[in-house]
């Protein structure tokens, strides 16, 4: 009953953890750690020399212990995949080592009846001894029968002995796996090791050379904080003049619907006395010549066709008016909202310090990061990840922050040197608009942040 309990225990167990992973998405997951493994090894082995102090790279160093610390779970996760392959596999062998014994007993029976029968004279005997030729028929029959079936036993014996091997083969196989991936996580258990003491000698020498870097990161921190004021005051006055702009222009089709209205009141009135004057044209017309009749006749059609003209103009003039509500910032809005999650990178390189919350990795601090900072590692050229209109260029302390609107969404781009573009320029996406700025610690960090109206929104969410 035990056995049975543990059994079912496991199966239920393995069908819930494989809704979450299987093994397959963990091989995957793990080539891929691996991959991000090798590249931020090559970017410390470039960066050690000059850089074996900085901030970034402590980031990246951190970076790469969670990534390895990932993969040593992923591979316990594997392992226990394994694990369960090869007792699933040592159970089927069970099942068929019974089953085959089974088939060896039952087939051993037939062997002796045969034997006890073998002869042909016996089994003449049994042939001839029928009653009539029906019977006759049928033992001949029985006896071929009983032949194939002998066959088709000592075949599926062999089949079973076929399959029992293939899944001996399995589960050595399974076996072999779980030793390499023990290997595996023997090594890089041992690189963790490594690295997390690397981590504690750089951060220990990094605060030893750096004395004044607690006041450094406030500083940091004050400059940042300065610059989002800035960036969140000119996102408000331009959110203020856009729909300034808004209400000018649609009180001014108001205005015009009502002036339109008012000729149309105009027209209707003058309808009303030519209607009148048609009347007292026809009347007069049937006191009158022919000739005069048909003149009047004409005039009263002219002015009919002026007033259905009138009329067209002015439900025109509404149409336009009802189109007009559907303003160009909608309309950009929900093109930029269509494309969250695939626009690019505004520059080729890593984000180093995420949105949101996060730690400090030498002090422990935390901190709110209302976008992210990407180091750069490509060509130092911000480009727009969409389509917009420039809002702002502001001089922030020797640098500039770029705003781009697109609809009720900016995108702001700070830690420029170099702008490319000014105030009320269209551009596309992927179009360059200016140079990042590289400090005296030859780190080239890119700020990008994302805002729907005055509210912050995680970049790492809408970009590629």
């Amino acid at each position: 009953m035990k056995v049975i309990l543990s059994s079912v225990f496991l199966v239920l167990f393995s069908f819930v953890f494989a809704q979450k992973y299987d093994r397959t998405y963990l091989e995957n997951q793990n080539k891929q750690l691996k991959k991000e493994i090798a590249e931020l090894n090559s970017f410390l082995a470039k960066s050690k020399a000059d850089s074996k102090s900085s901030f970034l790279y402590i980031t990246a160093l951190n970076q790469k212990i969670a990534s390895r610390e990932k993969l040593v779970n992923n591979m316990n996760r594997e392992k226990r995949f394994v694990e369960d392959d090869i007792y699933n596999k040592q159970l089927e062998v069970n099942k068929l080592n019974r089953e085959l014994s089974d088939m060896r007993k039952s087939y051993g029976e037939v062997l002796v009846k045969a034997y006890k029968n073998k002869s042909v004279q016996n089994k003449i005997l049994f042939i001839l001894s029928a009653k009539d030729m029906s019977q006759t028929f049928r033992r001949i029959k029985y006896l071929q029968l009983y032949a194939e079936y002998q066959e088709k036993k000592a075949g599926d014996i062999q089949a079973k002995i076929s399959k029992l091997e293939q899944v001996r083969n399995q589960k050595e196989k399974a076996v072999q796996d779980k030793k390499i991936l023990l290997a595996q996580q023997t090594v890089d258990l041992q690189k963790l090791d490594t690295e997390r003491d690397e981590k504690t000698v750089a951060v220990e020498k990094f605060r030893r050379e750096q004395g004044d870097y607690i006041a450094k990161i406030k500083l940091k921190q004050a400059q940042e904080k300065k610059n989002q004021d800035v960036i969140n005051k000119l996102i408000s006055d331009e959110i203020a003049a856009i729909k300034a702009r808004e209400k000018a222009e649609k009180d001014a089709l108001v205005l015009k619907a009502k002036k339109e209205k008012e000729e149309k009141d105009r027209l209707a009135k003058l309808e009303e006395e030519q209607r009148k004057k048609a009347r007292e044209a026809q009347l007069a017309v049937e006191r009158s010549a022919a000739a005069e009749k048909a003149a009047l006749e004409k005039k009263a059609k002219e002015e009919k066709e002026k007033l259905l003209l009138a009329q067209r103009q002015t439900q025109q003039a509404q149409e336009k008016l009802d189109k007009a509500t559907e303003t160009k910032s909608d309309v950009l809005s929900n093109s930029f909202a269509e494309n969250k999650g695939r626009m690019p990178m505004p520059v080729v390189g890593r984000i180093v310090v995420p949105y949101g919350n996060s730690t400090n990795p030498i002090t422990g601090n935390p901190s709110n990061n209302v976008g992210i900072d990407i180091m750069v590692t490509g060509e130092p050229k911000a480009k727009s990840i969409f389509d917009g209109e420039v809002r702002a260029v502001t001089n922030i302390d020797g640098n500039y922050a770029i705003i781009v609107s697109h609809g009720e969404y900016f995108s702001a781009y700070s830690n420029i040197d170099d702008v490319y573009v000014k105030k009320g320029q269209k551009i596309k996406k992927g179009e360059s608009i200016g140079h990042v700025y590289t400090n005296t610690d030859n780190e080239t960090i890119l700020k990008l942040s994302i805002h729907k109206g005055k509210e912050h929104v995680n970049p790492s969410a809408w970009v590629n």
